[in-house]
């Protein structure tokens, strides 16, 4: 079989597959704000826009993929944007993931009754954590720009970093969503 027509053919099946990931996000976002139209943002919204974010970028990037991959794609996945466009979405996951977790650690903490002032700690830190992380992306973005290996020597790079914060996302998941289910379970 044609590797380029597989390509295109799978590139096809993942932008159909994140534009109803996408769909399902919108419709449960604007189920939100009709049912809360008083609240202007909580974190079921942010978490939800998040995710539109996220796979709109993703379906972009798939839909770009399946359009060039007739022709030759190497010169077209070398440039900093196909860059930014495919490694974007990783960083807006953990965003993604660091909501659902400061969620929990702010049920938690109720539930415990453990003091304010660590949930509050506890999400200024979350904040300047991704804030830290889209400026290190940035970094990588213009990295590829200027260096003429591009995306080669970023794409690996950039995997470590992507490794590195997942870590980080995998203990907040589990020291946080293990709390809150064994909270949960203690309830009859």
């Amino acid at each position: 079989m044609d590797p380029a027509l597989v390509r295109e053919v799978s590139s096809y099946i993942m932008f159909g597959a994140y534009s109803v990931l996408a769909l399902i996000c919108i419709v449960q976002l604007i189920r939100l704000q009709i049912r809360l139209p008083q609240v202007c943002w909580n974190t079921a919204k942010l978490f939800h826009f998040l995710l539109i974010l996220n796979s709109g970028i993703r379906l972009v990037t798939f839909l770009l993929l399946a359009i060039n991959s007739l022709e030759t794609s190497e010169a077209f996945e070398d440039t900093w944007w196909f860059f930014f466009l495919n490694s974007i979405p990783d960083t807006l996951f953990f965003s993604c993931y660091s909501v659902l977790i400061s969620f929990w650690a702010d049920i938690f903490h109720k539930a415990t009754n453990q003091s304010h002032s660590f949930r509050r700690h506890f999400k200024t830190f979350l904040k300047v954590l991704n804030a830290l992380l889209y400026i290190v992306h940035l970094g990588f973005v213009i990295d590829v720009g200027v260096d003429p290996a591009g995306p080669k020597n970023a794409f690996f790079a950039f995997d470590l970093y992507h490794g590195l914060f997942s870590a980080v996302a995998v203990i907040g998941f589990l020291m946080y969503g293990g709390r809150v289910f064994f909270l949960l379970r203690s309830f009859p």
